[in-house]
């Protein structure tokens, strides 16, 4: 069998970033993604998309390669040698799309595979991977110029983020052989047969048919369980239960009626610990079963649909959003803003993963106030991890806010966006401007093209559209002005990202003058034509929010895995992936970093085994 021997380069890197490897050719792209993750040192948090020639290949999530357009390909089941078959052929791999780190590959040499090599396996490289979320190419060079400037005002801020022994021609090989050997060693152990479902601690195709405590206590199964832990209980003469059943014996139940009274009210709270692997909250169960035989609640008390949310670690607490949802208090209201308010104790990835703060920009959508407008801005300013839920949340919610208060909205996002200009952050704040949408023009044109004469890049394009967007005609001498400023740039200077910018722009202005139709599909507010309600988008991707079988739970490589591999096509003795749930691992340092235990060393030579 042959091998691959590939070169892969970060564009635009100075010093440069790049690594050869040698991979057998029959991987799915899918699996080049996580090797190169591995090689290069990223963290495997964002989208990605391959370029062969004039296909795109990426990953199709829940839609189904149906070869209805060959020139867009599925990840998971495209196979490296069906696009990739000449020695010196180059294809592009771009990660994150936010940051745009595009990564040019190229087949150098066609090998015989060597039967005592392990594959994959690193040979070469050099440079250190820039760090995540940095604003890209751009974002890393300013942050590299600043580390060589000790009197420079954000040197401090910039080491911290870098650490004080940052080496940006730092490489190590065994590290990341070891990483590759890790990985794959693990993913032949965990599709070893037999998978023995007794082993699993968490099945989410047997969970995923309770949808309410309703259909577990009509499961027959589930029943029995509750049943003959109740029968236990009612054994225990001071237990809750036993006063709740003789309570409705002299009532005049019998003990049958009874017990199926008990069963409702437990179902609620075994349906929480199963679902959603939260103990049951002994004030709500307490209070159901006082009411008995009234029909007990979910949520009695907006204390209860909090803590719920604020326990849940695993799945969507559908119930308890939609119950703050509903109930329009001050007190649920300044619950929720409170909630958004602690965002940053969060991370929105599968690291540590806690989605609080999604599951309140949920039901923030019943509680639409001015006060919420600070800080739905804050959470797109402050997002560390670029959720696209979260993102797509807050956009939703800021066209609405908009709606109902178009200046005062209009007015604190362009104070936001001035402020991200001056301090020179993360460009997020620049996608919400769907809420001009609702304001008068008066409101934002002037101080909008104020922005657009500002000579920052890495949101320059986003601007560009929303002026197309907003039939801004003054905007075109700018734009112009722009492209030209762009274009005369030193070829040295010019990459992928000033292409996509002059493109971005290119048809802005095109909008503008009349040239090029104006797509409303593309452009509309999402407030407006968000085709399905929070919920149903939840429905469908429910199982990302599982934690994984408890076998994997503390095994950091698990995090590695695609949770998009076809394994019933590639490992037929797999059940699909999602009968094994996504793994949350802990955060840990990257290998080369400070140990966290203070002790000065990198953690690989310090508590890494720990």
């Amino acid at each position: 069998m042959n091998t691959y021997q590939l070169h892969i380069e970060l564009a635009g890197s100075s010093p440069s970033v790049w690594r050869s490897i040698q991979v057998q050719p029959d991987l799915t792209f899918s699996e080049l993604h996580q090797i190169i993750q591995i090689v290069m040192g990223w963290e495997d948090e964002h989208l990605y998309q391959f370029s062969v020639g004039k296909t795109k290949v990426y990953d199709f999530e829940d839609r189904i390669d149906d070869g209805s357009d060959p020139r867009e390909r599925d990840s998971v089941d495209t196979l490296l040698d069906e696009l990739v078959i000449k020695e010196k052929t180059k294809f592009t791999y771009v990660y994150d799309f936010g940051d745009s780190w595009e990564h040019t590959i190229q087949l150098e040499k066609i090998l015989t595979e060597n039967e005592d090599k392990f594959y994959p396996i690193c040979e070469d490289g050099g440079g250190a991977c820039p760090p995540e979320d940095c604003g890209g190419i751009f974002g890393y060079q300013r942050m590299l110029t600043i580390l060589n400037d000790k009197n420079h005002s954000e040197y401090e801020d910039i080491q911290s983020w870098l650490g004080e022994n940052w080496d940006a021609n730092f490489f190590d090989i065994d590290d990341v052989n070891a990483g590759l050997k890790d990985y794959y060693e693990f993913l032949d152990d965990l599709y070893e047969p037999p998978f023995d479902g007794e082993d699993a601690y968490f099945n989410y195709e047997e969970l995923k048919k309770f949808t309410t405590p309703a259909d577990l206590y009509r499961d027959d199964e589930e029943k029995l369980k509750t049943l003959l832990w109740l029968d236990l209980r009612l054994l225990n003469e001071d237990s809750l239960e036993k006063d709740a059943f003789e309570r409705l014996s002299n009532l005049g139940f019998d003990k049958e009626a009874a017990k199926n009274y008990l069963l409702e009210a437990l179902s609620i709270e075994w349906f929480y610990d199963l679902k959603y692997g939260i103990r049951h909250l002994e004030d709500r169960y307490a209070y159901n079963l006082d009411e008995l035989p009234e029909k007990p609640q979910e949520f009695p008390r907006l204390t209860d649909a909090r803590e719920v949310i604020n326990r849940c670690v695993k799945g969507v607490p559908y119930a308890a959003i939609e119950y703050l949802q509903k109930d329009t208090s001050e007190k649920a209201t300044s619950i929720i803003i409170e909630e958004l308010k602690n965002h940053t104790d969060h991370q929105y990835c599968w690291v540590n993963c806690t989605n609080t703060p999604l599951w309140y920009a949920f039901a923030a959508e019943g509680h639409l106030c001015e006060d919420l407008i600070d800080v739905v801005i804050e959470l797109y300013e402050k997002n560390p991890n670029d959720s696209d839920f979260l993102n797509e949340q807050g956009q939703y919610l800021m066209g609405k806010l908009a709606e109902l208060y178009p200046e005062t909205t209009v007015n604190k996002l362009l104070d936001a966006m001035e402020l991200a200009v001056e301090s020179g952050t993360k460009p997020n704040i620049f996608f919400l401007f769907d809420a001009f949408h609702f304001a008068k023009e008066e409101t934002y044109k002037t101080r909008l093209l104020n922005l657009l004469e500002n000579k920052h890049m890495s949101w320059y394009d986003t601007l560009a559209v929303a002026a197309a967007d907003l039939e801004i005609k003054e905007a075109l001498p700018i734009l112009k002005n722009k492209i030209k400023r762009t274009e005369e740039q030193p070829e040295n200077q010019r990459n992928f990202v000033t292409d996509a910018l002059i493109t971005e722009i290119s048809s802005a202005i095109e909008i503008l003058e009349g040239t090029q139709e104006y797509e409303i599909s593309v452009y509309e507010p999402l407030s407006l034509t968000r085709g399905t309600s929070w919920k149903d988008r939840m429905v469908k991707y429910e199982d990302r929010f599982y934690q994984s079988d408890e076998e994997y739970e503390n095994d950091e490589d698990f995090g590695y895995l695609d949770s998009s591999y076809d394994k019933e096509k590639r490992f037929p003795f797999m059940p699909e992936f999602k009968n094994i749930d996504p793994f949350i691992k802990e955060k840990t340092p990257g290998r080369n970093e400070p140990c966290p235990c203070g002790s000065g060393k990198k953690y690989k030579k310090c508590c890494i085994d720990k």
